[in-house]
């Protein structure tokens, strides 16, 4: 579940000079403080543990946390295991960085995060994947940060 954050994490306060220009750096508050983790191939990285909801079952899994990614882009198994029908979600096309694009099915789900359950619609994949990643849009529901250099990523409440 990742280590509870003292009652804020200071963002140095700082003041940046850049052309002329002064700029403030915020000070941010958040609930989680977890470090990266290694998913099943080995692969180390800003990876958060995720239970999906739908349809009366409940699965967890280990996704990537993709800054670069618009959309959440889940496998869609667990659709199967839970009886729906993929195929009734809206299709949706997408493409990734360098890669060929992909038609992929939008369903209404529930995510769980630490103790946090939020609505959402998710795109699914027909085929299986080899990485599931979190987008933007589930990172718009929290305060995010990451910190590279010690391998850490935060979440907090978004007011």
């Amino acid at each position: 579940k990742g280590s509870r954050c003292p009652s804020f994490i200071e963002f140095h306060r700082a003041t940046l000079l850049t052309s002329g220009w002064v700029y403030s750096v915020p000070t941010l508050e958040f609930r989680w403080q977890l470090p990266y983790r290694y998913d099943e191939y080995g692969r180390y990285g800003p990876f958060l543990g995720v239970g999906l909801a739908v349809n009366g079952h409940h699965f967890d899994m280990l996704c990537l946390v993709d800054t670069g990614a618009e959309r959440t882009l889940l496998d869609g198994q667990h659709l199967r295991i839970a009886g729906v029908d993929i195929y009734t979600g809206k299709p949706v096309k997408v493409g990734g960085f360098l890669g060929p694009s992909l038609v992929v099915y939008e369903h209404a789900v529930h995510l769980v995060v630490q103790e946090v359950e939020i609505s959402m619609r998710i795109l699914f994949a027909a085929q299986p994947l080899e990485r599931v990643v979190l987008g933007r849009d589930f990172l718009g529901e929290f305060r995010f940060g990451l910190r590279e250099g010690a391998s850490e990523l935060f979440l907090g409440d978004e007011d």
